[in-house]
């Protein structure tokens, strides 16, 4: 057992910790833990480090002592010093490098067939440089190809036109639950809020009226409800993503445009719209599923980026994405409150409730 931080081996495993150099010079990398040495590959592992405590006590059920002189026991101070985590577990493997020829990853898998290969510029931004499918490197400036997607699975909003009564809230109660929405993220809070009385909630001050429109069964049934910090105004925004169910959602100042908006996404059978003082800005259309589109990722792009910034100017806050929020805001199982085709939805410790306003 190695007792002392001034050990050649110590000092070895602390540089190689330290600098990368030393590990690509040596041919090694380090990993650590005991799910990283139950997956390492054995005939990688050139050398085995456990401190004193871990050999104590999972030395037999790991069978450690089989790797002979390729483990070595570390005090647990000793352990500590040549550790790169805060909380050691006490287990340590220096990993010989593997390195390949490019035609050798091209070659053919076990089940015969060409891999598709991604090679990245580095491992922090995760930029695709080069793409190799079926053994071939990609031209990446070949025309792109959306392959179109048949009727079996378009054509799934069935729902009849709605009118703006439909989107009536009376407001009777000293406090109404209110969906709080919290910047960059899909939770929300449940406020308490007072509001006047009235026979329609019209929002002023920054609410806004959300609605959860079932549109799988024409059941007719809408959820409507009183939201607070997507801030838009004179007009409304809706989508037919809208998790997990993917009813449509809409969210909007006045129930004409909000009618509007769910009309347009029923007219494009699913998608993204903006509507804005009783017109349609614009809309793209997501007709697979009423979740995806079949018209090519540039095309998409840019008509959800004018999309996503005509949202901002009509109020929508910069930490606030238009689409992706409002797609949130109808999911029971994300705290705290929720609108659903049935109404409000609390979700508590004992799991999503249903509110009766």
């Amino acid at each position: 057992m190695i007792t002392s931080t001034g050990n050649a081996r110590v000092k070895q495993l602390v540089t190689w910790q330290k600098k990368r150099k030393a590990r690509d010079e040596e041919g090694v990398y380090i990993v650590e833990g005991i799910r990283m040495y139950r997956e390492a590959p054995r005939a990688q592992v050139r050398e085995v480090y456990v401190s004193e405590q871990f050999y104590s006590r999972y030395g037999e059920e790991l069978g450690l002592s089989a790797w002979g002189r390729q483990m070595e026991i570390l005090s647990d101070h000793v352990f500590s010093h040549v550790s790169d985590t805060k909380t050691p577990q006490g287990i340590l493997l220096v990993m010989e490098q593997r390195s390949c020829e490019i035609c050798e990853m091209l070659d053919l898998d076990a089940q015969g067939r060409k891999p598709l290969l991604m090679v990245l510029d580095n491992l922090q931004d995760l930029n695709v440089t080069d793409v190799f499918y079926k053994g071939k490197l990609v031209d990446r400036n070949a025309p792109i190809r959306v392959k179109t997607c048949g009727r079996a699975l378009k054509h799934t909003v069935h729902l009849d036109k709605v009118k703006a009564e439909q989107f009536v809230l009376p407001i009777g109660k000293k406090k109404t639950h209110v969906i709080g929405i919290n910047p960059s993220q899909i939770t929300t809070e449940d406020l308490a809020v007072s509001l006047q009385p009235a026979a329609n909630y019209v929002p002023t001050d920054g609410y806004s009226k959300v609605a959860a429109v079932e549109r799988h069964h024409n059941t007719g049934k809408i959820g409507v409800a009183v939201a607070k910090g997507y801030g838009i105004r004179n007009g409304a925004v809706a989508s037919s993503v809208s998790h997990d169910s993917h009813n449509i959602i809409v969210i909007g100042d006045n129930d004409r445009d909000m009618a509007l908006a769910v009309d347009e996404i029923i007219r494009t059978q699913g998608g993204y719209t903006v509507v804005e003082n009783g017109e349609v800005f614009e809309t793209l259309p997501l007709p697979i599923m009423g979740l995806m589109s079949d018209a090519g990722f540039e095309s998409v792009n840019e008509t959800l980026g004018r999309m996503i910034k005509k949202a901002h100017e009509m109020g929508v806050p910069a930490d606030i994405e238009p689409f992706i929020t409002l797609s949130f805001l109808a999911l029971p199982v994300i705290p705290t409150l929720r609108i659903t085709p049935r109404g409000l939805c609390l979700l508590t410790a004992k799991g999503p409730e249903i509110l009766q306003e």
